[in-house]
């Protein structure tokens, strides 16, 4: 096979793989935060990485997501 029978097989999970590689490559940026800072309990960054990177589409949902979890996340520890 060649690589245009690859993308034809692929089309149709072209915006699943997309948001599969930002996700991974959000993760790996956390997981190189996590080692250069000593954070305690840090499973709870790449937990909300993963919520907030692999459920939403489009980088506007990501982020609009995460400010609200970041607001949340402020409410309750008031």
């Amino acid at each position: 096979m060649n690589i245009k029978n690859y993308l034809t097989i692929l089309s149709p999970y072209q915006d699943r793989l997309i948001n599969g590689i930002k996700a991974a490559v959000a993760i790996l940026i956390g997981i190189i935060i996590i080692r250069a800072i000593d954070v305690e309990q840090s499973q709870w960054i790449l937990i909300s990485i993963t919520v907030v990177m692999a459920t939403q589409i489009s980088v506007g949902g990501a982020l609009q997501k995460a400010k609200a979890r970041f607001i949340g996340t402020c409410a309750g520890v008031t």
